[in-house]
């Protein structure tokens, strides 16, 4: 996950920073004891980190601030974080000191905490984080003295999704132990996305990629020197050796990978100094296995699992405690009695199902001895068999009827059924029954009703009923039918009626005080009262619009308006009725200013008066034909004085449609209506000095 040219970059930036470390405070040279850090996704790209310093405590403290730099894909840069806490953490017996803070104990260790958040370039990956604040302790058994800086790194796979959170160590880190081992000590992580951990002794560095020197006889692979030889749980991170190390420190270095489905996505690096020392007190506490015997290990069937882990100590005088328990996913309960030897009660988590599968726990065992207690730390594995228990899940109305034989009335989470031998592992089925009832819903529609009612049953009541049911299938919220039951009371009959109201003027007031200004069939109004029941009048208002339009063409004047009746009048003589004129058709007889009154529903409005000029100044002179029986029934003749085979005839509906039409060819030309309906027809004769128009009626 490194870059090559961000490497460099950082081998390039340390120089600087060894050559300005050289001058600095002698004092951080004595009092580093490790550090290490972890981080968090807070957000896309976005990253809380929180570091940790371990320094003895009796030295100068340490700067409010640090930097954090990173290299990546995207290129490189640092971030500044911020003191947050200085917590006392030598691990001492109850009656101790340390030397903390003005205390008068020869042992004393203390953490600082630095945290801040970073935010790296949308699509940045391959991300490297480090810090190197100062030298190290000065000279261990197997790393040599002088300017070796404490540099720690972890990596980071910003592309993931979701974004990924780093191993957490659940513990701090191990700073004292005795030279007359066996000795075991315990690094174990959890992961908050569930992701796959494997730990690594690794060199401690002092630079990227660069190992510190370590003394003759010591390597990052034999870290307690030759002839003592050493473990490391790959699962748990548990070092373990034998053999007595020399009297002083230990440098140690461990990386935690985390894979999630078999790809590498992250790490962290803790990297600390170990100290040993010789004491009377020379035996640590020894843990047994389940329930006193050798086996660490063990294979169950549900639903359950309790043992016995038993713990003593050599060092009668000693009393062991605390004793703590490594499960970062909480599925076992934990309880002790006893003081030397101490009884360690695992039980599964009974507020977690036993699932098949094989899960991990470590005991962690402190002597209490003074001044420097010992500690003990054992993993343990439990493989739980595959299929043993199930939960019979149902939601009911009512009742239930169960595999057990019995029926339910009630809610029940607590009812077990066991099938021997049920599941294909060979453990017993263990049924439990996860039933929640919900009742039906009983609710009762009550009406007091005029006339009659239409119910949701589909069924019209035009009496008093209370007896009436009504089932909605699965109706009620809880998934249950909901059953009404209609409680109906009949009063009597409603009086309804129309009010119906043809309007010639813009507005109406009506009897509900309300004036309207448009057509209206929904307004109603009570009147009064019959048993209760109310009158009820609606109101059918219909505005008429009179259509007073009139097309004009060739003199002659038509009213637009349909089913209707007219009457044409003389604008010119004070709007004077024109007797005989209350046809549709209007052709003038004289020029002048001609208007027509219109009746339309029982409403009469009177059109804008319409000028006509140029009437009979040549038809009168030309005329040479005339036009008989008019009206008619259904023949029209049309007799001429004078033939003219220059002339023709067309007849058109009032709407201008076209009827009949040709030449003339005789001296009287008849044209058959028969076929059209009763009206007014318009006749056309046209020669080449003359248009006639004459008004034709069908009866």
């Amino acid at each position: 996950m490194k870059v090559i040219g961000d490497v460099l970059l950082k081998k390039l930036t340390l120089l600087s920073m060894i050559v300005a470390l050289v001058f600095s405070s002698n004092l951080n040279a004595q009092r580093l004891r490790g550090s290490e850090f972890s981080y968090q996704c807070v957000g896309p790209n976005t990253y809380s980190i929180t570091y940790y310093y371990y320094y003895n405590c009796n030295n100068v403290g340490m700067p409010s601030t640090i930097d954090i730099d990173w290299t990546g894909s995207c290129g490189s840069g640092s971030q500044t974080l911020t003191q947050q806490q200085v917590v006392d953490v030598t691990p001492i017996c109850p009656t101790q000191q340390s030397s903390c803070n003005g205390g008068t104990g020869t042992y004393g260790v203390e953490r600082v905490s630095y945290t801040g958040v970073i935010t790296f370039p949308p699509g940045c990956s391959n991300i490297d984080l480090s810090n190197t604040y100062s030298n190290r302790t000065a000279g261990s058994n197997n790393v040599a003295g002088g300017a070796q800086l404490l540099y720690v790194e972890n990596t980071l796979d910003n592309s993931v999704v979701p974004c990924n959170s780093s191993p957490q160590f659940l513990d701090q880190p191990i700073m004292y132990t005795l030279t007359n081992g066996p000795n075991s000590f315990s690094n174990e992580a959890f992961d908050p996305d569930g992701d796959s951990l494997v730990y690594y002794i690794v060199p401690a560095l002092k630079a990227p990629s660069i190992s510190v020197t370590y003394n003759g006889g010591y390597t990052a692979a034999l870290p307690f020197g030759i002839g003592i030889p050493y473990s490391i749980n790959s699962t748990n991170g548990t070092i373990t050796y034998t053999g007595a190390p020399v009297a002083g420190t230990t440098v140690l270095a461990i990386l935690v990978e985390e894979y999630r489905n078999g790809v590498l996505i992250g790490s962290v690096t803790r990297d600390w100094v170990m100290e040993h020392f010789t004491s009377a007190n020379a035996n640590k506490p020894v843990l047994s296995g389940f329930n006193g015997g050798p086996n660490i290990t063990d294979t169950v069937c549900p639903p359950s699992f309790c043992v016995d882990i038993f713990i003593s100590d050599a060092d009668v005088g000693d009393v062991i405690g605390p004793v703590i328990i490594y499960d970062s996913s909480a599925n076992f309960n934990f309880s002790t009695s006893g003081t030397n030897p101490v009884t360690a009660t695992v039980c599964w988590n009974s507020s977690k199902p036993m699932i098949g599968g094989t899960y991990y726990f470590s005991l962690e065992a402190s002597d209490g001895a003074c001044p420097i207690p010992l500690l003990t730390t054992k993993q343990f594995s439990l493989t739980i068999r595959p299929g043993g228990l199930f939960t019979d899940t149902h939601v009911q109305c009512d009742s239930l009827a169960w595999i057990d034989g019995n029926t339910y009335d009630s809610t029940n989470t607590t009812a077990t059924h066991i099938i021997p031998n049920g599941s294909a592992s060979g453990c017993d089925s263990i049924i439990t029954l996860d039933l929640t009832i919900n009742n039906t819903a009983l609710t009762t529609d009550t009406y007091t009703e005029c006339d009659s009612l239409p119910w949701i049953d589909g069924n019209t009541y035009f009496a008093s009923n209370n007896t009436a049911t009504h089932v909605i299938p699965n109706g009620a919220a809880s998934g249950c039918d909901s059953v009404i039951t209609l409680d109906l009371t009949i009063n009597g009959v409603t009086v309804q009626g129309v009010d119906t109201i043809n309007e010639c003027s813009n507005s109406l007031l009506w009897i509900d005080g309300n004036t309207y200004l448009s057509n209206n069939n929904t307004a109603t109004h009570t009147v009064g009262s019959v048993s209760g029941c109310d009158s009820i009048v609606t109101l059918n208002l219909t505005f008429i619009n009179v259509d007073t339009s009139i097309s004009k063409s060739n003199n002659n004047l038509t009213a637009n308006a349909a089913v209707a009746t007219f009457q044409w009048l003389d604008c010119d003589s004070n709007l004077a009725v024109i007797s005989g004129e209350n046809n549709q058709l209007f052709v003038p007889t004289k020029n002048g200013n001609y208007a027509v009154q219109v009746t339309q529903s029982g409403c009469t409005d009177t059109s804008s008066c319409i000028n006509v000029t140029g009437v009979g100044i040549r038809e009168l002179e030309s005329i040479q034909h005339t036009v008989y029986p008019n009206p008619t029934n259904n023949i029209i003749n049309i007799q001429f004085k004078k033939f003219d085979e220059t002339t023709s005839y067309e007849i058109t509906s009032i709407s201008g449609q076209r009827v009949l039409g040709g030449r003339i060819t005789n001296v009287i030309t008849q044209l058959d209506l028969t076929d059209e309906s009763k009206g007014i027809y318009l006749l056309k004769v046209v020669n080449n000095e003359t248009i006639t128009t004459h008004k034709i009626i069908k009866q």
